[in-house]
């Protein structure tokens, strides 16, 4: 392995720390406002919403580029790419597990039991310190 992919690698692996024990801290509040196309939140489950919000969070802390390190090093190509995939997989698992936790504390408050559609007007008051699942708001 070229002194280039190595560098990267090592520099990927702190990258991969800091998205886990971000990704094991997470909670619903860091997520809501984060600027997400309405394309994303307005269809799918709430796993897949929360799975774009997750991607979305993640890549906040992206420090590598795939891109720039092809183009320092257009040899390297296969491997540098090889190491990007490899990142993402090692990612997977506390994804997964934040994923779970998310969607766990979400269904558990604030899904409709009747209907299962997100209730994003006590998830918005929640996200502004409005609401607490153990206070609920009248309802008007």
């Amino acid at each position: 392995m070229f002194d280039t992919t190595s560098s990267l690698k090592d520099r990927l692996a702190v990258e991969i720390e800091i998205k886990n024990r971000a990704l094991r801290e997470l909670s619903l509040k860091d997520l809501l406002f984060i600027p997400l196309s309405y394309s994303k939140v307005c269809k799918g489950s709430l796993g897949e919403i929360l799975r774009s919000y997750i991607d979305k969070f993640l890549e906040g802390l992206e420090r590598e580029s795939m891109v720039a390190e092809i183009y320092k090093s257009p040899d390297n190509s296969k491997e540098i790419i090889s190491l990007f995939r490899a990142h993402e997989f090692d990612v997977d698992d506390e994804k997964t597990n934040a994923l779970l936790r998310l969607s766990y504390e979400a269904h558990k408050n604030y899904l409709n039991p009747t209907t299962g559609e997100i209730d994003w007007v006590k998830l918005v008051e929640f996200n502004n310190g409005n609401y607490s699942p153990n206070n609920p708001l009248p309802n008007p």
